[in-house]
């Protein structure tokens, strides 16, 4: 087999490995092969589009006639929303405030490449939720609610922008370790068993040490010039059973 004959297996296998999780999800909800394999086409679509192609570009890429591309477009408007307004804009202002209590302003100022109205718009969004709060004084600050005080939220949209994230994090990763061999990506998994108590002390460490540490690392860093944007996740799941053995 020629080298260039590996490498497109390695790229299928890549691309397989991440879909599967994926199917197995859209099986497990009832969706019909059809519905998962129009939802590969929109997802490709939006990829295109957020490189700002243009609707001729995006359908040469695809194969589709330009009245497919169109038809993809208007579903996206009409069925998808705008994750990076209504979920990373909110958490990136509540990690902020991890730091330190802010200002309308000061905050407006440490995020002057955006618009301030998404900016006051995401604001109003933590405060409804009880993620933030606005102490009144000569300077009105917004500081962040912690863990133990906060409102509990069940808002799907805040999930599914909570879950864009996740896997944005995991395709990046797998492009750092498979083809840039970017040492700053890592990756590992644990299985292990975990009584009840055993996984309160997971939510500690991540609560105690490990968001700390971030917030840390963020103050140190500063403006360095040598300094890289780190989307970091943390997650478990109850393995099952067949998985506990294994040693990856």
């Amino acid at each position: 087999m020629s080298e260039a004959q590996d490498d497109q297996l390695l790229n299928h296998r890549i691309v397989y490995s991440m879909l599967v999780p994926a199917i197995r999800v859209g099986l497990h909800v009832g969706l019909p092969l059809k519905d998962l394999t129009n939802l590969l086409q929109l997802a490709a679509f939006q990829i295109l589009r957020d490189k700002s192609d243009t609707l001729d570009t995006i359908a040469d890429i695809m194969s589709v006639s330009k009245r497919t591309a169109a038809r993809l477009s208007r579903r996206l408007k009409t069925e998808f929303f705008d994750p990076d307004r209504e979920h990373d804009l909110p958490r990136q202002i509540e990690f902020l405030l991890w730091s330190t209590p802010l200002s309308r302003v000061k905050l407006r100022q440490a995020l002057r490449e955006l618009d301030p109205v998404d900016v006051d718009a995401a604001l109003d969004n933590l405060l409804s939720q009880g993620r933030v709060r606005l102490t009144e004084g000569r300077t009105p600050i917004f500081e962040v609610v912690r863990s133990a005080e906060r409102l509990p939220r069940d808002d799907w949209r805040a999930r599914i922008g909570g879950l864009n994230s996740l896997m944005t994090t995991v395709a990046d990763t797998v492009r750092g370790r498979f083809f840039k061999s970017d040492q700053s990506s890592f990756a590992r998994t644990l299985i292990f068993r975990a009584s009840p108590e055993g996984l309160e002390r997971l939510r500690k460490l991540y609560e105690e040490t490990i968001w700390p540490v971030a917030r840390e690392i963020e103050e140190e860093t500063g403006s360095s010039s040598d300094a890289a944007p780190i989307s970091m996740s943390v997650l478990w799941s109850s393995a099952p059973a067949d998985q506990e053995n294994d040693d990856d």
